[in-house]
């Protein structure tokens, strides 16, 4: 499951990538991300809603837990649950 997770999340954007995944009776994601001090909140808004576009298209429930900016260097930390 995590390599077709990690398939779309890639499709989207390759810089990204999971940093953490659980899987109990759903699955817990964490996805590193960002534009190294050049992101502006209008890209990765529209990034991040063809994500969750792409992963509600092959999962039947996907939530955001945390959204998170480290502001120091522009790297952000996404982390959603899927229902498995």
């Amino acid at each position: 499951m995590k390599e077709k997770i990690q398939k779309i999340i890639s499709e989207t954007n390759p810089n990204w990538e999971i940093i953490f995944y659980k899987e109990e009776k759903f699955i817990k994601i964490i996805i590193a991300g960002g534009e190294n001090g050049f992101g502006k909140l209008s890209n990765y808004t529209s990034d991040i809603n063809s994500l969750a576009y792409k992963l509600e298209k092959e999962f039947s429930d996907v939530w955001l837990i945390k959204w998170e900016n480290d502001v120091l260097d522009d790297i952000w930390y996404l982390e959603l649950g899927i229902e498995i």
